[in-house]
């Protein structure tokens, strides 16, 4: 991965075809960006600040955001808007990836506006 600042652009933006991943934690990072780059654009921020100037630069291009539950459940307001934004106008989907077997985990990000959840 190729990093800027906090965050690893990955190569050519593609209308769509990118998915921008919010996670502060290095090998879910790897993990993700192995399985989802053969068909997409893997683009890592380690911090929410970096994520939302990422999205508001970016929006056409994102297909699919997924965040740790711990820098979703602490999201700025201003990220929180731009994500309800996306998900309005073009349907992108909000993944939070919680503890496995954690019905109080996945009920309270689906309670903040997660699409879904992946447990780990």
């Amino acid at each position: 991965m190729k990093f800027i600042g906090m965050m690893d652009a990955g190569g050519k933006v593609m209308i769509g075809k990118t998915v921008l991943v919010v996670d502060e934690n290095p090998a879910e990072n790897t993990l993700l960006d192995n399985v989802l780059n053969k068909s997409y654009q893997v683009v890592v921020s380690k911090e929410n600040d970096a994520a939302l100037r990422f999205l508001q630069q970016n929006k056409s291009t994102v297909a699919v955001i997924i965040f740790s539950y711990a820098l979703f459940n602490e999201m700025p307001t201003a990220l929180r808007t731009v994500l309800w934004d996306i998900q309005a106008s073009r349907g992108t989907g909000v993944l939070v990836l919680t503890d496995a077997d954690n019905p109080i985990m996945e009920e309270q990000a689906l309670k903040l506006g997660a699409t879904d959840i992946l447990p780990k």
